[in-house]
């Protein structure tokens, strides 16, 4: 999951005060490249059980300060599910 702040995710990002490294021109859910995490240091990293299983063997992975520092966060497929298609994720309401 690598939202722009034109997403769904990205603007919740903004409403928490968090400035996202994805540019908006790049699209709602670019596909980002490893140098383009490298390049950029964020200072956390959220991203899918999938995604991070190929993340770290990126060269240069180890070397980011979020990750040095232990701030990455990775969701299940479970809690990604929930966070891209949240509508679809809530229990819907029996009648």
């Amino acid at each position: 999951m690598r939202p722009a702040p034109q997403s769904f995710i990205g603007e919740t990002l903004t409403q928490l005060g968090v400035d996202n490294v994805v540019p908006a021109e790049l699209g709602p859910f670019p596909r980002l490249s490893p140098s383009f995490c490298c390049a950029t240091q964020p200072d956390v990293i959220m991203l899918g059980n999938r995604s991070m299983q190929a993340a770290t063997s990126y060269p240069g992975w180890h070397n980011l300060q979020a990750v040095k520092a232990g701030r990455v966060c990775v969701f299940t497929d479970e809690e990604s599910y929930a966070i891209v298609r949240p509508a679809r994720a809530w229990p819907r309401r029996r009648r």
